[in-house]
């Protein structure tokens, strides 16, 4: 369907956007689809924008795997050079294949709370840090490092089974956040061990000058 447009629109555009719903899996499929198509296309410096990157639910239940979904695929986006992303989580008060669904955008009667405080707690955390590098993206667990000053801000999840990950740095001081924003200090920060989940976490190391 994008690849005809693909071709008609070189040169003609800022950004490039496409739409892609569901979990990372589906994400990192789109995407590699739009990467590919451009650079059939002869595009030299594509610039990506996802305008449309939910996950919808219909269940209560569900909840918890959209803020699960949400974070790792902005982490995941960010990470692989997109410029920017909009949020569309919407909550289906029907099951699929219902014709009177009810969807909705990000507010607070439709936007299940999971989501919502998990990607406030990111904003928070995040803003105005650049990715520094990618540790580890090999599918099993994701590892990316990102720097503000002299922080170092570490995402790390693992899409399926939990795994173990050592983190080794000179940092004076660090802190584990969890997907909601709560902060633990940790009575090491030159070696850390910690337990990628599919809710990503995030260590915070104050004055480090590298990390391994």
């Amino acid at each position: 369907k994008s690849e005809y447009d693909v071709k008609e629109l070189k040169g003609v555009l800022d950004l490039q956007a496409y739409h892609s719903h569901g979990n990372l899996r589906e994400l990192i499929r789109d995407h590699d689809m739009m990467v590919k198509l451009h650079k059939d296309a002869g595009y030299q410096k594509p610039r990506f924008i996802n305008t449309e990157c939910g996950y919808a639910t219909w269940r209560l239940d569900q909840e918890r795997s959209q803020a699960i979904a949400v974070l790792q695929k902005i982490l995941y986006s960010w990470a692989h050079g997109d410029e920017g992303m909009l949020l569309f989580c919407s909550r289906m008060t029907k099951g699929p294949g219902r014709w009177d669904r009810d969807f909705g955008l990000i507010d607070y009667n439709f936007c299940p709370r999971f989501a919502y405080g998990a990607v406030a707690a990111f904003t928070r955390t995040y803003a105005g840090a650049k990715l520094d590098r990618i540790i580890t993206d090999e599918g099993r667990a994701h590892v990316y490092v990102f720097k503000r000053g002299d922080h170092h801000i570490v995402a790390v999840f693992a899409p399926s089974e939990p795994v173990m990950i050592t983190l080794r740095s000179e940092a004076r001081e660090g802190h584990i956040m969890d997907a909601m924003g709560n902060l633990t200090k940790l009575d090491d920060s030159t070696q850390i061990q910690i337990e990628a989940t599919p809710y990503p976490k995030t260590v915070i190391l104050q004055g480090a000058r590298d990390v391994r």
